[in-house]
């Protein structure tokens, strides 16, 4: 299908960008030793609520609007000032509460200069060609703003003392990005000028503020372990931890570009043909069990291979970890296709319902688990309430006719029997070289996937010409 090839470039172009930021990130944790890379990751877990918070849902709001063909000089006229005056509000906000952080050093330079993400984001004009389903251009910035901040970090960073120039890098990046799609806006719209104007914005205001608490709610349950461990234990602890998120982060973030490019594709698909809608969300999901499970199952029995391969000895503690969340990954990706297809159908309340559960229960599983047991016990509660959110997803995307209940599991069958294959591979191969074993658990996943008559492998698979 046309949309999914669209998505498909999106999602690539967002794995290369990010495959720069992921190698700059294990340089970074080399480099800067377990502290203070435990700083960085303190600070930027800190800043990405600064990021939702100025983002307000306005994005995902205008980019459903531009699907459903609105205007896109009035949308920018009306975007553009409220996301300026809220990254004002929010960098503001964020200094006043500077004093309140741990005393780790470089902690409040680095959070001021992440902070300008803010103002870099707030001109970003991306929704527009995510709305107009022109994922080609969109990856090309995304991989743009990535090299930036790659290059720079590379180039600039030699020792715990260059650490400022992450932000700077960052921020760089950013705004390089947010120029590229300007300049994509005038040669689209023929104008240079942005009119600001608030006429009719209320109609934004009530449905923007749904999908941006959701949001936050979400990036609450993501990362509120981090925030805690870096309060509650030391930057040590939240290095390690970061190294142990890492891996799956450039995962995770792949998936939720993927969620972004397939969210106006449902949205335009739900407000013009439902029976498309579904075979869409169906589709979806059976691409993204496909993808999920082996992160879920090979992230689990490869982890302390991954982590010391990548991060050094140094970082040996967050293979446990890791083992965790990695299964806690693989629901994150699962839940994917319910949440945006219940905020797509105009259910994002729902979706706000189920996100403000599952992260009440993550935030007293943190507070009661890392204090007895540390990244460990973080770990834990994030598997306990990524299990809970995606149970709730699927029963309320079937209690209001977004996805079957019957038919979204059945797209999830499969995918899970072939990773209880690749399971079983990994505990009888335990004595090969990691490589190998890689490779036949992979094997035997994609082999269960086609015998079982998978749609979407089976598709993969060329047919033979016909015989004259």
């Amino acid at each position: 299908m046309k949309p999914f090839r669209n998505i498909l470039r999106l999602s690539v172009g967002d794995a290369i960008a990010r495959a720069f930021s992921f190698l700059a990130f294990i340089y970074l944790a080399r480099v800067m030793g377990v502290d203070s890379y435990g700083t960085i990751e303190f600070a930027l877990s800190v800043i990405i609520y600064l990021q939702v918070f100025t983002e307000g849902g306005l994005d995902l709001w205008a980019t459903r609007e531009v699907a459903q063909g609105k205007s896109i000089k009035t949308l920018v006229g009306q975007i553009v000032p409220l996301r300026v005056g809220l990254g004002i509000l929010g960098f503001g906000g964020l200094l006043l509460l500077l004093p309140l952080f741990p005393d780790y050093p470089h902690l409040q330079a680095l959070l001021i200069l992440f902070g300008l993400r803010a103002f870099s984001q707030a001109i970003d004009l991306r929704w527009i060609f995510m709305g107009q389903a022109n994922m080609r251009l969109v990856a090309v910035g995304l991989i743009i703003a990535q090299v930036i901040f790659a290059a720079m970090v590379f180039g600039l960073v030699r020792d715990p003392g260059d650490v400022l120039w992450v932000p700077i890098a960052q921020f760089l990046g950013n705004l390089a990005v947010s120029g590229y799609f300007y300049y994509g806006f005038v040669r689209s719209e023929k104008t240079l000028l942005i009119r600001p104007s608030l006429r009719g914005i209320k109609r934004a205001i009530g449905p923007s503020l749904a999908l941006g608490s959701s949001r936050g709610l979400a990036l609450l349950s993501f990362n509120f372990d981090t925030l805690l461990l870096g309060f509650l234990l030391n930057s040590a602890a939240v290095g390690l931890y970061g190294a142990a998120y890492r891996p799956l982060t450039a995962i995770l973030t792949v998936s939720a570009t993927y969620g972004l490019g397939l969210f106006p594709a449902l949205s335009r698909a739900y407000y013009h043909d439902r029976a498309e809608f579904r075979e869409l969300a169906l589709k979806s999901l059976r691409i993204t069990a496909i993808c999920a499970v082996p992160v879920g199952v090979g992230g689990s029995f490869l982890a302390g291979t991954i982590i010391e391969l990548l991060f050094g000895a140094q970082y040996s503690g967050a293979g446990p970890v890791m083992q965790i969340l990695a299964w806690s990954a693989m629901l994150v990706v699962l839940r994917g296709t319910f949440r945006q297809a219940l905020a797509a159908s105009g259910n994002q309340k729902l979706d706000l319902l189920c996100t403000a559960g599952a992260s009440a229960i993550n935030i007293g599983l943190n507070l009661l688990f890392i204090p007895a047991f540390g990244i460990m016990g973080a770990a834990a509660a994030t598997l306990i309430s990524e299990s809970i959110w995606l149970t709730s997803a699927i029963v309320v995307s079937a209690c209001v006719g977004v996805v079957p209940l019957r038919a979204g599991l059945m797209q999830l069958l499969r995918p899970l029997l072939a990773g209880g294959g690749m399971s079983i591979c990994f505990i009888i191969t335990a004595s090969l070289p990691w490589p190998v074993q890689l490779v036949i658990a992979g094997g035997v996943f994609l082999a269960v996937l086609l015998l079982s008559g998978d749609k979407e492998v089976r598709s993969w698979v060329p047919k033979p010409s016909a015989l004259p």
